[in-house]
């Protein structure tokens, strides 16, 4: 299990600072949560299943009109290791609320994610 959340300042310098009609200061936040569990009896073979929740707000003090900035992903998966990290396949379904509203910003996503690691 991991968890992590951060929080960024953007503060508007120079030429930005003095442009009439943009922003000053602005904060994101975001984080995320994830698990996996191994169901395998050998010590580097066998099946994970892993699960995450992330969530980001790009700009908390800039709304758009009937909107708002986020995204949230919840995201689960299988993986398979041969040997380890050596070699493992490993596939992943996330879908993906977007709130980040604009006119060509389509408001989900389906993600499917299949990745083969060989490492030598």
């Amino acid at each position: 299990m991991t968890a992590e959340c951060y929080w960024r300042s953007i503060q508007a310098e120079g030429a930005l600072a003095d442009a009439p009609g943009h922003f000053q200061y602005s904060t994101e936040t975001g984080g995320f949560a994830q698990a996996g569990y191994f169901l395998g009896e050998e010590k580097d073979r066998g099946f994970e299943v892993v699960g995450r929740y992330a969530a980001i707000n790009f700009d908390n003090n800039i709304v758009p009109i009937g909107g708002t900035t986020q995204i949230h992903d919840w995201t689960g998966g299988v993986n398979y290791y041969f040997a380890g990290h050596n070699l493992a396949l490993q596939a992943a379904y996330t879908y993906r609320v977007n709130e980040f509203r604009g006119p060509s910003i389509p408001e989900d996503d389906q993600i499917f994610q299949l990745q083969a690691q060989l490492r030598f």
